[in-house]
This record gives structure tokens, C-alpha cells and sequence, in this order.
């Protein structure tokens, strides 16, 4: 999450350490990524609901090498120090009425989004407050989930996040 998310300079300042970051790129964190943290953000507010918001990654992003094979992409050579991740997701979660929705983004504008790539029914139609351009691979394709579905495919979000119904 940026920084003017938190309210204590701690948290805001922690947001820059590499141990709470992962590789994104530019044109997927500042474009549809941007448009939703802001968008929930603006939704929370205008709501009144007191949610928790969880955000991680899944998976690791590919090209095609010279040969034409996928492969694996990674920050730090062949250290392989850092992977790009494929996916950041975020889980809005309303505890009060066990509402919840899982919003994720391809991190790869050069990766042509295919059908298996979308692992759950797309939902986004539900989330008209959402400004972003969805579908848009440039900006970074995003896709809605409900959240039991979700975690059919996103194994480790936290066991007391108990979503009932869509948000």
C-alpha cells in the first residue's frame, strides 16, 4: 500500500523497505493498481465501514526468452534475488457483515492475460465506485474474485478472514 495509507510516520516510512516491497511494473502500480488503492480507499471513507484490507502477491511473472519459452522473472540476475511477482491482490474485508470482495492485477504489462490467468468469475461488474480502466493489459488487467473463491487459488490468506457474501 502507499504510504498516505497509514497514519503513523512508522508505517509510512516502512512502505520503502525492500523487505515490505515487491518488484511492480510502472505502468501496472500507476495506472489500474493506483486507480483501486485510491478507489477503495475513497469507497472506505464515503462508506463509514471499518474494513481490514489485506494485499500480497502470487506467483511469479514470465516472458518469453530468446528461444520462445516462458521464463521465470527475477530481480538480481542469475542470483535470482528478488522473483517479479505475477499477481498483487488485495482483500477487502468487512468483519462486521462478513462481507468481503478480492481484487487482483496482472504485474506485467507485456504478458497477453489469457483465460487461465483469470482464476475466479470476474465480479468486477459489481464495483461501479472502482475507476480504472479493467480490461486494459497496458495499465495492468485487473479481475474481481469472490473471496472463498479466491482462496481456492491464493492459499495463504489469513484463516480469520471470514467472508460469507460479496461486498
Amino acid at each position: 500500500s502507499p504510504p498516505r495509507h497509514y497514519i503513523l510516520d512508522a508505517q509510512q516510512h516502512a512502505t520503502f523497505y525492500y523487505i515490505n516491497a515487491a518488484p511492480q511494473w510502472q505502468s501496472f502500480n500507476g495506472k489500474n493498481w493506483e486507480n483501486l488503492e485510491d478507489s477503495v480507499r475513497k469507497w472506505v471513507i464515503n462508506s463509514g465501514r471499518s474494513v481490514q484490507v489485506v494485499t500480497g502477491i502470487w506467483g511469479t511473472a514470465t516472458l518469453p526468452n530468446k528461444d520462445g519459452q516462458e521464463t521465470e522473472l527475477y530481480l538480481g540476475g542469475s542470483k535470482k534475488n528478488l522473483r517479479v511477482p505475477k499477481y498483487y491482490w488485495k482483500v477487502v474485508y468487512d468483519p462486521a457483515t462478513k462481507e468481503g470482495a478480492a481484487f487482483v492485477g496482472m504485474n506485467n504489462p507485456y504478458h497477453v492475460t489469457t483465460e487461465e490467468d483469470v482464476f475466479c468469475k470476474d465480479e468486477c461488474a459489481r464495483y461501479s465506485w472502482i475507476s480504472w480502466s479493467q480490461k486494459d493489459q497496458d495499465k495492468g488487467y485487473s479481475f474481481c474474485c469472490d473471496v472463498n473463491e479466491f482462496k481456492k487459488t491464493v492459499t495463504i490468506l489469513p484463516n480469520d478472514i471470514d467472508v460469507q457474501t460479496l461486498l
